[in-house]
């Protein structure tokens, strides 16, 4: 009657221990899921305020995040987690939405302003007489902007006076 008693005893202290350990599992998992809630929140909040960041002082944003490229993807990204975490996901996508449509228009104003830049600096060679030197810069400004006719016209200009040049 003691062998069964001690081996009743162990058997319910197995079963103690388990069920306390299933606890402690189930406690940790509990935990887990709210501090990953916790963080998400958290990330709402971080990425409202850069995003208020970015339209109050974009200069400053950028200096923040590294670029306006750099940091609308990360706020993007910032929002996509939100929107798995199901922490105000319609709010959250819509703030990622809105965030893509920036990082787009924040890609075309960069566009126009190399495509610019290369143009003013192709008219200096071209004043210069780098004809050569012209010509390339026409030409990486009509990868930007291929429809721009601007470009296209100097670029024949060019061409032409490098054809004068030539048959001199």
């Amino acid at each position: 009657m003691f062998k069964f008693s001690l081996l009743l005893g162990m058997a319910f202290l197995a079963a103690f221990n388990s069920l306390a350990q299933g606890t402690k599992i189930l406690e940790a998992a509990q935990q887990q899921q709210i501090e990953q809630r916790i963080t998400s929140k958290n990330i709402l909040f971080v990425a409202d305020s850069l995003f208020a960041d970015y339209r109050r002082e974009p200069f400053t944003f950028r200096q923040q995040t590294g670029g306006y490229e750099e940091g609308l993807y990360y706020l993007r990204k910032l929002y996509e987690r939100a929107v798995k975490a199901e922490i105000r996901p319609v709010y959250a996508q819509q703030k990622s939405d809105e965030t893509d449509a920036l990082s787009r228009q924040e890609a075309r104003a960069a566009a126009e302003f190399q495509y610019e830049k290369l143009k003013r600096i192709a008219g200096e060679y071209q004043q210069q007489g780098n004809l050569e030197k012209a010509r390339e810069l026409y030409l990486r400004a009509i990868t930007i902007k291929p429809g721009d006719q601007d470009a296209v016209k100097k670029l024949e200009a060019v061409d032409l006076l490098l054809k004068e040049k030539g048959g001199k």
